[in-house]
This record gives C-alpha cells, structure tokens and sequence, in this order.
C-alpha cells in the first residue's frame, strides 16, 4: 500500500487496529472529489488546447505535429490543474472522512484532530496523484474527440 502512517501517532500506537481505517478514508475522500476535479480541468484544459493548437497549426501540414502538441499541452494543463484544484478539498474531505470513521470507535477528540491532521497531510501527495493522472488520461482522450472534426476539415 501507497498510504502513509506515521508510527509517532498516540491514537494509532494505543489502537493499532484502526490503522486498517486510514486506506478507507483516503480512498473515499478521493472518490467524492475525483469527479468535479477532473472534469473542471479537462474541459478547461481541452477547450484552451483546442483553440490554441487549431489556431498555432493551421498551416501546419503533418497532422501528427498538431495531435502531438495538442497531447503534451492538454496533459500539462490539466494536470496541473488539477493538481491546484484538489489539493485543499482533498486534504479536509480525507480529514473528514477519518474523522467520521474514528468517532464511532474511539472516544478522545484531541487523539482524532491530530490524527486527521496528520494523516491528511501525509496522504495528501498521493491522492493528488492520482487524481492528476485521472484528468491527463481523459485530457487526452477528449482532446482527440475534439480535434478529430477540425482534422478532418483541414
């Protein structure tokens, strides 16, 4: 597993049981923001790319050159726009969903804050993660939607 969890951590030295909840935590909070991230960069980044790369390779006569550049300019901006969007809601979504999985075994607030809080911050990488290379790998397949009907006009 990918997860992190830190070994310093009072809650989880005293149960070490509960550690089986953090990799749940995570991949909820994941799941719930997944979908409006990716979607909100790839259409951002796929419309820019498309307009961009129409307009910069209209002369362009190899076809190839131009699903080249729409390629690595899609996968550039969505990813990293994804990667601005999700991290914050990322990190209170994986906060809140260990929070809510805790409360209903353990019984000290002050354990729980600061367990969330760190292991929402050292998880945080890893999820952004893979939610940037969900919105590139669509990035890619919508943009070539797109530039399929302004390839075959030119």
């Amino acid at each position: 597993s990918y997860v992190v969890i830190n070994p310093q951590l009072p809650l989880l030295s005293q149960f070490p049981n509960l550690k089986r909840l953090v990799p749940i935590a995570i991949d909820r909070a994941i799941r719930e923001i997944i979908s409006p991230v990716v979607e909100r960069s790839v259409t951002i980044a796929c419309l820019t790319t498309r307009e961009l790369v129409i307009k910069d390779f209209a002369m362009e006569p190899d076809e190839t050159k131009l699903r080249k550049a729409a390629h690595l300019m899609v996968q550039n901006l969505a990813g990293h726009l994804a990667l601005v969007t999700c991290k914050e809601p990322l990190r209170v979504s994986i906060s809140n969903h260990l929070r809510s999985l805790l409360q209903s075994t353990v019984l000290e607030p002050s354990l729980i804050e600061q367990a969330c809080e760190v292991i929402s911050r050292e998880n945080l990488d890893l999820g952004c993660v893979l939610i940037e290379k969900a919105a590139t790998e669509k990035a890619v397949r919508d943009i070539e939607e797109q530039l399929a009907f302004a390839v075959a006009a030119r």
